[in-house]
């Protein structure tokens, strides 16, 4: 026996409306978000744990599917000229991830135990990487790209969570907290 464990969130702000419903037993996942041209939809299915999204928002098709005991999943974006191919793999939870779209070069590793990760991405001025460390769930992530700074830490307990983003004359700054799910963006 199980929960339903049905989740709902809806966020509306000028133009975006987001809203993910989760039903429990079978695993079943949807999210819609529109905004612009975008709508975004996903659907998981328990025990293979096959799962599939699709985005449509201009030239944009994008599918993943999942399989089971040994955790390969392979995503295939199509939009423009984008190729997109993910495998993670298992005990160790190293995962690579390849994007071959443009100029772009896209990998992504996973170590276990303490929960560190790595991305880095490389196409045309942009170099991206985000560690991750375990207990206290502090995640830092730094974006260079042009005159693009992007740094975010999320800190445990309390599931405070703040991000800046310099660029030209903007800063960004978004803080969550936890209980009540205030989610402020300046």
């Amino acid at each position: 026996m199980c929960a339903y464990k049905m989740i709902m969130c809806t966020m509306t702000g000028v133009y975006t409306v987001y809203m993910c419903t989760m039903i429990g037993c079978y695993t079943v996942h949807m999210c819609t978000m529109i905004g612009g041209y975008m709508l975004y939809m996903c659907t998981m299915i328990g025990a293979y744990k096959l799962y599939m999204c699709t985005m449509i928002g201009g030239y944009t098709l994008y599918m993943c599917t999942m399989t089971g005991a040994h955790k390969v999943y392979m995503c295939t974006m199509i939009g423009g000229y984008t190729l997109y191919m993910c495998t993670m793999t298992g005990a160790h939870k190293v995962y690579m991830c390849t994007m071959i779209g443009g100029y772009t070069l896209y990998m992504c590793t996973m170590t276990g135990v303490h929960k560190v990760y790595m991305c880095t991405m490389i196409g045309g001025y942009t170099l991206y990487m985000c560690t991750m460390t375990g207990a206290h769930k502090m995640y830092m992530c730094t974006m260079i790209g042009g005159y693009t700074l992007y740094m975010c830490t999320m800190t445990g307990a309390h599931k405070v969570y703040m991000c800046t983003m310099i660029s030209g004359y903007t800063l960004y700054m978004c803080t969550m907290t936890g209980a009540h799910k205030v989610y402020m963006c300046t």
